[in-house]
């Protein structure tokens, strides 16, 4: 099932057929549906909660989640995780990304500086959160790619 088939009306028809052929007409016994429904995510910190209010018992609910949000305003891996634990019926969900462009990666003192430093003061900076033997790791690694590039 997906979101084509929302608005079907689903059931089963019931024939009875014996020796001599049909022994009756047909009945057709309305079958309850799943609900199937597709919701646009435009600002999780706002729509999360709304969702979770709207839709306490949505366990059974059949979902498309289309997703936007802001890097650095939206935790992307938590606003799934929150969306997963109202609908975990989801069958199809999809994400898009929507902050402006950030900050130039050159800054001011940085250029003319040559690629080994300037790649090396990017991946110190954007690796500040990480544990230090990783971050020793992943230079070391960058060292020995940005050697192997200049010979």
């Amino acid at each position: 099932m997906d979101l084509g088939e929302q608005a079907d009306q689903k059931g089963v028809v019931i024939v009875e057929i014996g020796p001599d052929g049909r022994k009756e007409e047909p009945t057709g016994h309305p079958l309850p549906a799943t609900p199937i429904t597709r919701f646009v995510v435009l600002e999780p910190s706002e729509d999360i909660p709304r969702l979770k209010l709207e839709f306490p018992n949505a366990k059974g609910r059949l979902v498309s989640l289309q997703i936007r949000y802001t890097a650095g305003k939206d935790q992307l891996e938590e606003v799934l995780r929150d969306l997963d634990r109202i609908f975990p019926r989801w069958y199809a969900r999809d994400w898009k990304e929507t902050g402006a462009l950030g900050p130039t990666l050159v800054t001011e003192g940085t250029a003319g500086q040559g690629l080994r430093r300037t790649v090396r003061d990017y991946l110190s900076q954007e690796l500040i959160q990480h544990d230090q033997t990783e971050r020793d790791a992943i230079l070391k690694i960058t060292d020995e790619l940005l050697k192997e590039m200049e010979n």
